[in-house]
């Protein structure tokens, strides 16, 4: 593997050039993101299509002051009020993780040289994040516009002083050596995958042997899977799946890791509950059905339980995953 006609800025960023393999092909670097995305096929193909076409009609979201509200957006910068509650609800469960697994509160010189893969990257905002807490971050996507591909990093790294690494690739091919990884990150990204068990396998494969895959906010058939996803963005050939709880599990369990699963609203502890129990307390004006819903169900029924008893509702939530090696 050589560089050929690096262009290298001052502090280190290689922007643009060549990587050479002797064995195979000549991967360019254009504005600081490395291109592997080699003989794509008509799924992913289609897919990037689809994304440029949908945000060609969303000049909204394509301002930097937009980008770097992510995720907490508000009514100035987006005025469509669902979206923002969708942000932020996305925002709260990504946050609540960090915390639960200890990634900011521990020393800064305990996160100095973990690296972190972010799959599926998109805006960049959670690569971003993890830079900006010091780790080594690579944010990995198929797509590099600017603002909803991984040119929006340069935005982030400008605007924040951190620095990551950017990747173009498919998802079910990851281009580093086993063993690279502590901590490989998805937020909303696996049910974009027609391949569950090799993305899965993949991100397995990266993981360091003490590491862990977080997979957030992806949606979820509570007991079987839903082929006939009917939306947007399936119109405009992006791939896009609902699976089920068991799908995801014995995906993640083929690829040899352990999970420790979470439905939507259960990143939390039994504080997170009683907090939860408030709100349906204000929302809710039936006594009754505020008590089933937040106390009881919260405070005395076990999360096993309470996972188990939300399949058989027929829902869409969020599947949420810790798994470990």
């Amino acid at each position: 593997m050589s560089f050929n006609g690096a262009e290298e800025q001052a502090d280190g960023d290689i922007r643009a050039g060549v990587v050479s393999c002797a064995r195979c092909y000549e991967y360019q670097i254009v504005e600081g993101i490395l291109d592997l995305r080699v003989e794509l096929d008509d799924v992913v193909a289609n897919e990037i299509a689809g994304w440029d076409e949908m945000y060609a009609h969303k000049p909204e979201e394509q301002r930097p002051e937009w980008l770097l509200a992510l995720p907490y957006l508000t009514p100035e910068l987006e005025s469509n009020e669902i979206f923002c509650q969708i942000w932020k609800r996305n925002g709260d469960i990504f946050f609540q993780a960090v915390d639960a697994l200890d990634l900011r509160d521990c020393a800064r010189e305990d996160r100095k040289g973990k690296k972190v893969l972010e799959i599926g990257a998109s805006t960049c905002w959670a690569s971003a994040y993890f830079a900006s807490l010091g780790y080594d971050a690579v944010a990995l996507d198929i797509t590099r516009k600017k603002y909803y591909g991984l040119e929006a990093g340069g935005i982030w790294m400008e605007a924040q002083g951190s620095y990551f690494e950017r990747v173009l690739c498919d998802m079910h091919h990851l281009p580093f050596i086993p063993s690279t990884f502590d901590i490989v990150f998805l937020c909303n990204t696996a049910h974009h995958s027609s391949n569950i068990r090799r993305l899965f396998a993949e991100a397995a494969r990266v993981l360091k042997p003490d590491g862990f895959v977080l997979d957030i906010i992806e949606p979820l058939c509570r007991l079987f899977k839903r082929d006939n996803v009917c939306n947007r963005e399936v119109d405009l050939g992006i791939n896009e799946h609902i699976y089920s709880v068991f799908e995801y599990t014995h995906a993640i369990k083929q690829a040899g890791l352990k999970h420790e699963l979470f439905l939507e609203r259960h990143l939390g502890s039994a504080k997170d509950g009683l907090a939860e129990y408030k709100r349906e307390k204000a929302n809710s004006p039936n006594p009754i059905k505020r008590f089933i819903k937040g106390f009881i169900y919260w405070r005395f029924i076990p999360q096993r339980v309470r996972i188990f008893c939300s399949m058989f509702t027929d829902q869409l939530s969020t599947f949420n995953v810790i798994a470990r090696k």
